[in-house]
């Protein structure tokens, strides 16, 4: 297969509403993906943002390899080692994050997602409403928590859609520091978190292996996944942010 073929793996990914304990944590809802199939797509529909919709009462979301548009000149062995390398810090993550965990009870429901990928990474994108606006954002399944670039952010790198703005949205509310949500995603996620000198907002700071970074205080939102509403998701509004991957939104 040449260097600008693409192929777009068909995943399923599986909702699950986990009630866990963290020593009186609250509920957290985790996200996992699996695997269904695979079908051929062009570089050019490859690298256009899809938004999300709905087929047959199934939530579907177009999913999209990265380094494919952004690099797609990069050797396979770079991108093998790349991918070796991420995976190795991945699971180091999980194993390290998944201890102490005791899970109350479950219940899950399965949305297919469409992904145009080479299957040699674990980032894709997916463009997802976030306070009723669309985002693009980075699916990562190596990190715990979601965020996006917030007004106002004097340092943010540049992106080709508007930067969110959470006091013109009203279902936004921030997380204090010293609430219960704030200690226990703390727990839960491992990231470093800190009190606001001016405001008690609870703020996060998180770095990948890749040398990208952001930091940011933790809010409440409501998502939208192609009609499917999720209300008082735990997110990041990132201020400011370093990444790679210009032009998009967060992850």
């Amino acid at each position: 297969m040449e260097t600008h073929e693409l192929s777009a793996l068909c995943c399923v990914i599986s909702v699950v509403l986990m009630l866990c304990s963290y020593g009186g944590a609250q509920d957290k809802r985790v996200l996992s993906l699996k695997n269904a199939g695979m079908e051929e797509k062009s570089t050019a529909q490859i690298c256009m943002p899809q938004r999300s919709r709905r087929e047959n009462g199934a939530t579907i979301l177009e999913l999209k390899h990265h380094s494919s548009c952004s690099m797609p000149n990069r050797t396979p062995q770079l991108n093998l080692s790349k991918m070796f390398d991420s995976d190795d810090k991945r699971v180091s993550s999980w194993t390290s994050r998944i201890r102490g965990v005791d899970l109350k009870s479950s219940s899950e429901a399965d949305i297919p997602l469409t992904s145009g990928v080479q299957l040699q990474t674990l980032n894709y994108i997916v463009t997802i409403k976030i306070g009723g606006k669309e985002m693009i954002l980075v699916v990562d399944t190596g990190s715990d928590l979601t965020w996006v670039q917030c007004q106002p952010c004097s340092s943010c790198y540049s992106q080709e859609d508007p930067i969110f703005n959470p006091s013109a949205s009203p279902s936004y509310q921030p997380i204090l520091c010293n609430s219960p949500t704030c200690s226990s995603v703390q727990i839960a996620t491992g990231i470093s978190f800190s009190c606001g000198i001016d405001q008690p907002s609870c703020n996060y700071s998180l770095s990948y292996g890749d040398g990208s970074y952001t930091s940011g205080v933790l809010g409440w939102e409501q998502i939208d996944l192609a009609g499917t509403i999720i209300d008082g998701f735990v997110f990041g509004c990132g201020q400011p942010t370093m990444d790679s991957l210009e032009e998009l939104l967060g992850w």
